[in-house]
């Protein structure tokens, strides 16, 4: 448990999870351009190419347009918290 209030708390890991997904990403660059060794003390890397296959829907609204599209488009309602720094409040005279 923390003493820290919880959007503070959520503000943290979530700013803490940004910085360690850019080290993630700038050792996998490392480790893709050959810039050290794939073989840790640890762990071991190993590469390979993978495809992956989307549909573009702008294309296909293009193609087909948003009415024949319509019986297919799913909505879905998220709960989504967003974080803002609040700014001080200003002393009163």
């Amino acid at each position: 448990m923390s003493n820290r209030h919880p959007v503070d708390e959520l503000a943290d890991l979530r700013a803490s999870i940004k910085a360690r997904e850019k080290r993630a990403e700038a050792l996998r660059d490392d480790i893709l351009a050959g810039r050290c060794s794939h073989v840790g003390d640890e762990y071991a890397a190993s590469m390979h190419d993978q495809s992956k296959t989307w549909i573009d829907q702008t294309a296909l609204r293009r193609h087909f347009g948003a009415r024949a599209l319509a019986p297919f488009v799913v909505t879905r309602t998220i709960a989504v918290v967003r974080i803002a720094e609040r700014k001080p409040e200003k002393e009163l005279d």
